[in-house]
């Protein structure tokens, strides 16, 4: 996750992670997603200790149930807050965490929404770290076209494994 704390934008695509897991499993924690929850608490973390004030990051999440596991698993650490996206308008901060929660093909609702989307990828002053599935994510559009330029970028660091 070097990558990371160099670049204003980074797409932590975590497909070899997510889909691993059996769809049967992905479809019954429909709204939260674990492996997520687990690599903001690692970005984090790696932020603190490159010095980065944790009131300085703020995670959010298009679905509630997300928001409430990030919420246990994150305030520990010291994070501003954590919010839906539907809640973070008009708030800015300077580090923003995006969980996509996305895990299986028809979860895409409320990433289609123009002004969730906006909203979402709007927050960050300084930078903007994008947790998802790839292959899922681009079924949703324009988000096909935000992951194609951030691969065309290089600003993409993918997951192999959980180790």
């Amino acid at each position: 996750m070097e990558g990371i704390k160099t670049r204003s934008v980074t797409f932590l695509k975590c497909d070899k992670v997510i889909l691993n897991m059996e769809m049967k499993e992905r479809q019954r924690f429909r709204y939260k997603n674990f492996i997520e929850a687990a690599l903001c608490a690692i970005i984090i973390d790696n932020l603190k200790q490159c010095e980065v004030d944790p009131k300085s990051i703020t995670v959010i999440t298009p679905f509630l149930d997300q928001s409430i596991l990030l919420n246990e698993h994150l305030k520990p650490l010291g994070i501003r807050q954590v919010l839906t996206i539907d809640k973070c308008q008009g708030i800015d901060c300077d580090i923003v965490i995006l969980s996509c929660t996305k895990q299986t093909p028809d979860q895409g609702v409320l990433l289609k929404d123009l002004k969730r989307l906006n909203v979402a990828l709007t927050r960050a002053k300084k930078m903007l770290v994008v947790i998802g599935t790839e292959k899922y994510l681009q079924d949703i559009s324009p988000l096909d076209q935000i992951v194609d330029k951030l691969n065309k970028e290089g600003w993409v660091q993918e997951l192999n494994s959980f180790d």
